[in-house]
């Protein structure tokens, strides 16, 4: 064969890419490949989202939705662009990154209604109007 001519094998690690890439890509309608996908990245990706949050409920949401947001986005999984693991943490960081923006936008916007309207937030304290913590006269 000449320098010219290219060899027809991939050769094994092309074959491997091939294969993650295709195994991936049936996540979102092969339930066996997705729990096989979940069993192998869920701890880390616990661990990843745990590290992130202080809240395990909101921690918990999160990782459900990295892997709803991975079924979703399977089929755009590119194994030339880097590994499935490494997508499936690009996944995790963005989704983490969401939130956080999302709960800073809640702050905000929290903190500006207590601001604006005191009374209202006064009113809505669990006891407030109800006589609790009031004591008897008489």
């Amino acid at each position: 064969m000449s320098h010219h001519e290219r060899d027809p094998d991939p050769g094994p690690i092309a074959t491997d890419r091939v294969q993650v890439a295709t195994d991936l890509g049936q996540i979102a309608t092969d339930p066996d490949a997705f729990e096989a996908f979940y069993r192998e990245h869920v701890g880390p990706v616990q661990r990843f989202v745990a590290r992130r949050t202080s809240d395990p409920w909101t921690a918990a949401d999160l990782t459900a939705d990295i892997f709803l947001t991975a079924i979703e986005a399977a089929p755009s999984y590119r194994p030339e662009r880097g590994s499935a693991t490494g997508w499936l943490f690009g996944i995790a960081r963005n989704v983490v990154r969401s939130q956080a923006r999302r709960s800073a936008v809640d702050r905000t916007l929290s903190r500006s209604l207590r601001l604006r309207h005191p009374v209202v937030h006064a009113a809505a304290r669990p006891g407030a109007g109800t006589g609790a913590g009031r004591s008897r006269q008489g």
